[in-house]
């Protein structure tokens, strides 16, 4: 099932800021949870914010939260993983 990526604000805004190389990571990784939004393989359940997952990408997460009804992932933020958490 493929997902459709929607990008909030703060998410757009990182991801203007990132570097080539760290970018080209990232793309690759939300490629693979558009193909697979929930398999364990790619993210995991967020603890503290139910509906919310997290993917890890070397020393960067990618917060998001995946309807699969309407095939839909929302990437919240996106941030080294010293800092993305703080943001929530």
């Amino acid at each position: 099932m493929i997902f459709e990526i929607v990008f909030s604000a703060s998410a757009s805004k990182s991801w203007a800021n990132l570097d080539r190389s760290t970018m080209q990571r990232i793309s690759k990784r939300i490629d693979e949870i558009a193909a697979d939004a929930l398999g364990v393989r790619f993210s995991k359940a967020l603890a503290h914010l139910k509906g919310s997952r997290v993917s890890r990408v070397g020393d960067w997460r990618i917060i998001f939260t995946a309807d699969t009804t309407s095939r839909l992932v929302k990437i919240e933020s996106i941030g080294s993983r010293g800092q993305v958490y703080r943001r929530l």
